[in-house]
């Protein structure tokens, strides 16, 4: 009798093991993939622009708007794509443009729980504008290096200033911070042309405003 008692314990043992086993794995393998699932939606999430910017002159079109990421430990780094809108003034048509923006913001100082300011935004950033009289290189009807200069393409630094304000979670809808700004900026063309004497200081600087919406 012991003998039988014996054998059907073990019996049981053995088809007990498996399952145990098996649905140990299981779990394991479930927190693998919710942290891969996890990971991998975190990863793609921060591909997702989180600013969006409207923005009035400053050497990149009458008008302009586009989006942007801000990251880095304290969200110093700032990269905005904007697309603008120079309307047809001297011009015989109106123009589109493009830009990309590369902001540095080394601090962040905080007037009260809703309220920040940036004393100082860095900036470097290309334009180009789209148009058939706009170009690279110098059409064949110019001598050789009779311009020196691409007349589509600019690279500008800039610098200037912001203050943002936090949305209370109970009003938040689209954004949660609320950014005004200004920036002063200089393209390479023009700085060459002040110290040749062509253009005077008030001709090189340009001045643009804008609004800033943080997701």
């Amino acid at each position: 009798m012991k003998w039988f008692l014996s054998n059907i314990s073990i019996a049981i043992a053995l088809l007990l093991c498996p399952q145990l086993m098996t649905a140990q794995t299981s779990e394991k393998n479930s927190d693998f993939y919710s942290d891969f699932t996890k990971q991998r939606h975190e990863k793609w999430a921060s591909y997702i622009p989180d600013t969006f910017s409207i923005q009035y002159a400053g050497g990149i079109g009458m008008f302009s708007a586009g989006v942007g990421w801000r990251y880095g430990q304290n969200e110093q780094w700032g990269t905005y794509i904007l697309g603008g809108f120079l309307p047809k003034r001297e011009m015989e048509h109106s123009h589109v443009t493009f830009t990309i923006k590369q902001q540095y913001t080394p601090w962040h100082i905080p007037i009260n729980n809703s309220i920040e300011i940036e004393p100082l935004n860095c900036s470097f950033f290309a334009n180009t504008i789209f148009g058939e009289e706009f170009w690279m290189t110098e059409p064949d009807k110019y001598p050789t290096r009779y311009y020196g200069f691409s007349t589509k393409l600019r690279f500008n630094l800039g610098i200037g200033q912001s203050i943002n304000f936090d949305i209370i979670p109970e009003k938040r809808r689209r954004s949660r911070m609320v950014s005004l700004y200004y920036e002063l900026s200089v393209c390479e063309l023009n700085i060459v042309n002040m110290f040749n004497r062509y253009i005077g200081l008030d001709d090189v600087v340009c001045l643009g405003v804008g609004i800033r919406y943080y997701r």
